[in-house]
C-alpha cells in the first residue's frame, strides 16, 4: 500500500470512529496483519497500541504495537473463554494459533 493512503486510511478511520462514538480511540486492531512500516506509522499518528491477532495472552513488558489478541467465535462457550482468558491452552486457540500462522 501507497505510504499516503495508508496514512489516509490509518487517520480517517480513526476520525470516523471518534466522531461516531464521541470518545477518543487510542488504539487500532490491525485488519490482515501488519507489518513494521505499519506499525511505525501507527505511532508518528498518534494511536498508543495496537492488536494483532496471534491467538496468545499478553505479555508484561510486551510491545504494545504488537499486543496479542485472542480469536473467540459465535461457538465459544462461557467455559472455553474462561479458560481463553486464564491463558489456558484450548483445543480452538491451537487450532487458531495454526491459522494465523498460516
Amino acid at each position: 500500500m501507497p505510504a499516503a493512503l495508508l496514512r489516509d486510511e490509518l487517520l480517517s478511520s480513526k476520525a470516523r470512529l471518534e466522531d461516531r462514538l464521541g470518545i477518543a480511540v487510542p488504539g487500532l486492531a490491525y485488519p490482515y496483519g501488519y507489518s513494521a512500516r505499519v506499525r511505525g506509522v501507527a505511532r508518528e499518528l498518534g494511536y498508543h497500541h495496537g492488536y494483532a491477532v496471534r491467538n496468545t495472552m499478553p505479555r508484561p513488558g510486551g510491545d504494545l504495537f504488537r499486543l496479542p489478541r485472542l480469536t473467540v467465535h459465535h461457538s465459544t462457550g462461557s467455559a472455553e473463554f474462561r479458560r481463553l482468558v486464564e491463558g489456558q491452552l484450548t483445543l480452538t486457540m491451537a487450532r487458531d494459533r495454526a491459522l494465523t500462522a498460516g
